[in-house]
């Protein structure tokens, strides 16, 4: 006679391991980053986190730790120019189809540029030049001073400071006095700057009469080597 079984079927499923990458910089959701695919493309570490903020550069580097570089067999860093280590992307040259192709491993570091928050621009006795405010930081006086190159001369000598600050809610720019070595000595008078400020080192009657002086005796050298 036939006899007829009901045949023992076992399903066992088996869960991916959770991978991670860690997005930094100028996305809306900066901080690691969790998946259980195989890896991400660029694309898609853009919508997971966030999108681009505003004050993003353009500017994305990718750089794979040791636990991305022991799968690079597996997974293949796909770019224009082919990922590497530390390798740069400029959004405005990469289209949609190709961040979906630039593939980032587990255990990659994915770095949005940010723009620095506001410039300052120095002038007066010291280098003349513009220096960018540091992100996540705010810049005291004595700080853009050192970022400038240093006091040309010692506090006795040169201590006069104006800053000239825009105020958006008068639509003009007032004028802030300051001095260098009451800022060396007091925190509270070393003024935090703002964006867009213009720091001027005041010139005076010392400052004047040694860069006259410097700049005859420069002038009797170059006379005398011309000779």
């Amino acid at each position: 006679r036939d006899i007829f079984l009901t045949p023992s079927v076992s399903v066992q499923r088996e869960e991916k391991e959770e991978q991670s990458l860690l997005v930094t910089g100028a996305v809306g959701s900066p901080g690691p980053l969790s998946f259980k695919a195989e890896s991400l493309s660029l694309a898609d570490v853009i919508v997971r986190a966030g999108g681009v903020l505003k004050n993003a550069t353009g500017i994305v580097t990718l750089s794979h730790s040791r636990r991305a570089q022991m799968l690079e067999n597996e997974i293949t860093p796909v770019s224009m120019t082919g990922s590497q280590p530390g390798e740069q992307i400029d959004l405005a040259q990469t289209s949609d189809e190709q961040l979906a192709q630039i593939i980032i491993p587990p255990g990659a570091v994915v770095d949005f540029q940010q723009r620095p928050p506001g410039q300052i621009k120095m002038t007066g006795v010291i280098s003349n030049q513009v220096i960018d405010i540091p992100v996540g930081r705010s810049l005291r006086l004595t700080d853009a001073i050192t970022m400038s190159g240093g006091q040309r001369y010692s506090n006795w000598i040169m201590d006069s400071v104006t800053i000239s600050r825009y105020v958006p809610s008068e639509k003009k720019r007032v004028l802030i006095k300051g001095s260098l070595r009451r800022a060396r000595k007091d925190p509270v008078e070393n003024l935090v700057l703002a964006p867009n400020d213009i720091v001027n080192v005041d010139e005076n009657i010392l400052t004047f009469t040694m860069s006259t002086v410097s700049g005859l005796v420069g002038l009797g050298t170059q006379a005398f080597r011309g000779i």
